[in-house]
């Protein structure tokens, strides 16, 4: 967790003239969140997209089968407003939560100049084999 920002900025730094989008979820993004300032300074084209389900994903989904009893542990109550953190750093950021626009958001958001988070809101259990 906290890998895939600061990758997808080392992927674009090698390959620069390459379309780069950066997956994660809102608890790995807040382990690296300060790698925005990075993408500013090096006004670098990364595009994230950002799955917020204020829990730890993956953990939650593993302890929702045995030997665990239920998740605990892993709620991310009190997150930040990821909007706002991203347009602190003068990043533009768009947010869906209607399956049905979908479509209209992504074509939105890849085609931003320069970089953009996508705040994709989904329910906490949906599962990374759904």
């Amino acid at each position: 967790m906290g890998y895939a920002l600061p990758a997808g900025i080392g992927a674009k730094v090698a390959a620069p003239e390459r379309q780069n989008i950066v997956i994660c979820g809102d608890g790995s993004f807040q382990m690296s969140m300060n790698e925005l300032a990075a993408i500013k300074a090096a006004d670098l084209d990364v595009k994230i997209v950002l799955f917020q389900n204020n829990t730890l994903g993956l953990v939650h989904q593993i302890q929702k089968s045995a030997p665990y009893h239920g998740p605990f542990g892993v709620a991310l109550d009190g997150s930040p407003d990821f909007a706002s953190i991203a347009g602190a750093y003068g990043i533009p950021s768009l947010t869906v939560d209607d399956e049905d626009r979908l479509d209209e958001t992504l074509d939105q958001f890849l085609g931003t100049r320069g970089c953009c988070l996508l705040i994709a809101k989904v329910h906490p259990d949906v599962g990374t084999n759904d």
